[in-house]
């Protein structure tokens, strides 16, 4: 799923938007939202990659969130490791059906 040429995964479009990405003190923060089907829980899995085109090169980890009745959920999640400033990061979610979104949006690590 890194450096495709194309979309690394284009199933079912992500509604994962990410908003931040910071690296302090051995700690990498990613803030986001993802709008998909209410009251619902996704697996949301977080990749760094040296280009802001290359899908998902270096698996960083995992959370969960739940949407709420509106299908709209505010994450942040927090991995301990550190990046370099300039890499990008990207972002999937999987339903409970296992089906996996396209990547999100990339967002450049401050």
């Amino acid at each position: 799923i890194f450096s495709n040429g194309g979309l690394g995964i284009s199933a079912v479009a992500s509604g994962l938007v990410l908003t931040s990405a910071v690296s302090s003190n051995g700690s990498l923060t990613i803030g986001g939202t993802l709008t998909r089907t209410a009251n619902t829980t996704y697996t949301l899995e977080f990749f760094s990659n040296p280009t802001a085109s290359s899908g998902g090169k270096t698996y960083l980890g995992s959370i969960t969130v739940t949407t709420d009745a509106t299908g709209k959920a505010t994450f942040k999640a927090t991995f301990a490791l550190t990046l370099g400033l300039g890499q990008f990061i990207t972002a999937t979610a999987t339903d409970p059906l296992n089906t996996t979104s396209m990547f999100s949006n990339s967002q450049v690590v401050a």
